[in-house]
């Protein structure tokens, strides 16, 4: 059977998804220390430095507070999010480590679900447009402006790769 490789993460996170819930509560509980830490780590000086402005600036007072607010959310998401997001990442791909997707799974949601069934039947009908057949699908390829350019030395994808490179010699000493 067909099977897309979302699809395929979709089941595996569906039959794998306690790991992942587990990963995204922690990373959501260090989300909310990291911007109580950052926030506090900005309070600190702009809290100095409002102390010694005159009682009458309290607009300015409270600017600085909103100011050390922004700062710590940014961050968060310049530091923590990219961490969080391959801690996710690095524990999906944990999760599912030889994991083989299942038939009778993707006959069940079949069964429930149109827009599943939908979708399958599109991408069924794209590989088979494209030449290939249902159980090996073809990935599309990309326009010659979308290429990259050739890297010299390196076998083509037209050429077979059982071509081997010969040893490179040591320089003779003399």
């Amino acid at each position: 059977m067909f099977m897309t490789r979302r699809k395929r993460a979709l089941f595996f996170i569906a039959r794998r998804g306690k790991g992942l819930l587990k990963n995204a509560v922690a990373l959501t509980l260090l989300s909310y220390g990291f911007i109580v830490v950052s926030t506090l780590v900005f309070l600190i000086p702009l809290g100095g430095i409002a102390l010694a402005m005159p009682e009458s600036w309290a607009f300015a007072k409270f600017t600085l507070f909103v100011l050390a607010l922004f700062m710590g959310f940014s961050l968060k998401w310049i530091i923590f999010d990219p961490v969080a997001c391959t801690a996710t990442i690095l524990t999906f791909l944990k999760e599912t480590e030889g994991m083989i997707p299942d038939p009778e799974w993707e006959a069940r949601v079949e069964k429930v679900s149109d827009k599943f069934r939908e979708l399958k039947d599109k991408a069924v009908a794209y590989v088979k447009e494209k030449g290939g057949s249902e159980s090996a699908p073809v990935a599309p390829s990309l326009a010659p402006e979308q290429q990259a350019p050739p890297v010299p030395g390196a076998p083509s994808a037209d050429k077979p790769t059982d071509e081997t490179i010969p040893p490179v010699k040591p320089p003779e000493s003399e």
